[in-house]
């Protein structure tokens, strides 16, 4: 078991959803970090990377003294100043900043189910393991988080268990090795998201296993209204775009006539995967066709943003915050 663990929590996501969330994920946060620590001697580094430009330090700073009662934390607090850096950068900045053995990612506006700590500390103590993500799933605490469950790319909880083999994980619940973090890390890039799925790709092009903890799972929200929502397709529009310049017949695969086939593919597995879901979820009949409406105009926005991406590659970029 490692002796000594940072876990890095951007908070800029704490900035985009409820603020309710971030503190509900603090505080269950300490219990499990006080409860591990006592059953194994391990220390904990929490580091809290912002911008200083966005917010006042001392907006997290209160959150951490309110919900997760600083001395009692089993090591050390940092907030670390990520001027003018987002999402992907923060998260970086915050691992370079500790020398802990393991350094765990996990967002300031996902909430930890219980146990989660243990399940992903325990899978990083297999020899084999250097690399871990959880399992991450949508929340369904409002009416928008209903409808996003249906077709989304977070998958319901399944309520499985075990460590498998995996191939891609997300970066607000995931582990790693310092040693493979420092080989490899996270890429810069002009994008508003999409590094955690390029380190998966060259760490399977490298023969490095990706691994899953089933049971270290953390409840996500869907985005934060209606606007919020109008945002998110538009920033992964341009990310669609971005992403496919940079491999062989980019030009083909960014372009709209390539836009329109995954277009069709998208509003064809929205349907499906609604069929799939509703049942399990228990979304009622006008529930699950309100969501299958809801992701075919989700990605009638994000083709829409992908042309503009495509015409005007830099607009979005300068001028849309997720």
């Amino acid at each position: 078991m490692p002796a000594s663990v940072a876990i890095v929590v951007e908070w800029e996501n704490a900035l985009l959803a409820d603020a309710a969330r971030a503190r509900r994920m603090l505080s269950t946060l300490g219990k499990q970090a006080q409860a591990f620590a006592r059953s194994h001697n391990t220390r904990f580094e929490l580091l809290i990377a912002y911008d200083p430009d966005e917010i006042d330090v001392a907006v997290p700073r209160s959150c951490v003294d309110d919900e997760l009662d600083p001395t009692n934390w089993p090591g050390e607090i940092r907030y670390i100043a990520a001027r003018g850096l987002h999402y992907y950068e923060q998260k970086a900045l915050g691992a370079a900043s500790s020398d802990a053995e393991t350094v765990i990612f996990l967002d300031s506006d996902v909430i930890p189910d219980a146990g989660w700590l243990g399940h992903l500390l325990d899978a990083m103590d297999r020899a084999e393991v250097q690399v871990v993500g959880g399992h991450t799933y949508l929340a369904a605490e409002h009416l928008l988080d209903r409808l996003f469950s249906g077709f989304w790319f977070f998958e319901p909880n399944p309520k499985r268990s075990g460590v498998n083999p995996a191939g891609h994980f997300y970066a607000n619940n995931v582990a790693f090795k310092r040693g493979l973090l420092e080989r490899y890390g996270f890429d810069r890039a002009d994008s508003y998201r999409g590094q955690c799925v390029e380190l998966a790709r060259r760490l399977r092009a490298d023969g490095v296993p990706i691994w899953r903890a089933a049971e270290a799972a953390v409840s996500h929200p869907a985005p934060d209204g209606l606007r919020h929502a109008f945002f998110r397709a538009v920033c992964q529009g341009h990310d669609n775009v971005y992403w496919r310049r940079r491999r062989p017949l980019g030009w083909l695969h960014a372009s709209p006539l390539g836009g329109a086939v995954r277009l069709l593919r998208s509003i064809g597995k929205t349907g499906t995967t609604v069929l799939s879901r509703a049942r399990p979820l228990g979304l009622d009949p006008l529930t699950a066709i309100g969501s299958f409406a809801f992701g075919a105009v989700f990605a009638l926005v994000i083709y829409g943003s992908e042309i503009v991406a495509y015409v005007a590659p830099g607009l979005i970029r300068n001028h849309v915050r997720m």
